[in-house]
């Protein structure tokens, strides 16, 4: 199996975390599997808020295009999310809005777990105009408060103890252990600027020469 990287804090069960962090209080730690990281977050589904985290995990979206997402923006004949609107916290109402550049609109693949996910979860009959995360007998999105109520709700169920960027980060290193070319990520991620995406995937590659000195060094210790 080939090795990626991993937050040192992604705590979930069903991943398969190996050793101590290399550099003291870093975010990474060594792990070995790749989709293998699938049935830890299957199972976490049907907890409350499970679907949330999945989707920052396997889209690469933000918390506000994430909470702004209706049915309607997912099309799952074609595998694709359209991302269109934002949500955001003035104070603890929500407001939704479009994104703050041309490159937040855009178009993420849906790839096969998300896909699965998303087919589980979607409420039959018409539901274009139903938002994937909404209020409790209400179809809005998610106020402040209940937001940080349900997201730390999940993490206290599954022992999680990072945030939603990391799981965002963690899709752009998928981006990067996959091939995926710089030009390509800045489209997936709505970067808006190939520089953002190029200091990402520089700080991943640093991260992993880090990771293989430190192998070489057990490697040659007596």
């Amino acid at each position: 199996k080939r090795e990626i990287l991993l937050p040192s804090r992604f705590r979930v069960g069903g991943f398969l975390l190996l050793g101590s962090p290399y550099r003291t209080g870093h975010r990474y730690r060594r792990c070995f599997g790749y989709w293998g990281l699938v049935p830890g977050f299957f199972k976490r589904l049907d907890q409350p808020f499970g679907l949330f985290p999945f989707l920052l995990l396997y889209s690469g979206l933000r918390r506000g295009e994430a909470l702004a997402l209706t049915w309607g923006d997912v099309d799952l004949r074609t595998n694709v999310i359209h991302v269109r609107r934002s949500v955001s916290f003035p104070g603890n109402q929500p407001v939704l809005k479009t994104p703050k550049s041309e490159s937040g609109v855009r178009d993420v693949p849906i790839v096969a777990p998300l896909a699965a996910a998303l087919k589980q979860k979607k409420p039959r009959g018409n539901s274009a105009g139903v938002y994937l995360f909404s209020m409790v007998g209400k179809n809005a999105p998610l106020s402040k408060i209940v937001f940080q109520e349900r997201w730390a709700a999940w993490k206290d169920a599954t022992g999680y103890e990072g945030n939603t960027r990391q799981l965002r980060h963690l899709f752009a290193t998928f981006c990067f252990e996959a091939g995926v070319a710089p030009k390509d990520a800045q489209a997936i991620l709505g970067h808006s600027s190939i520089d953002v995406t190029m200091d990402v995937y520089t700080e991943i590659r640093a991260d992993r020469a880090h990771a293989q000195k430190a192998t070489l060094d057990a490697f040659f210790s007596p």
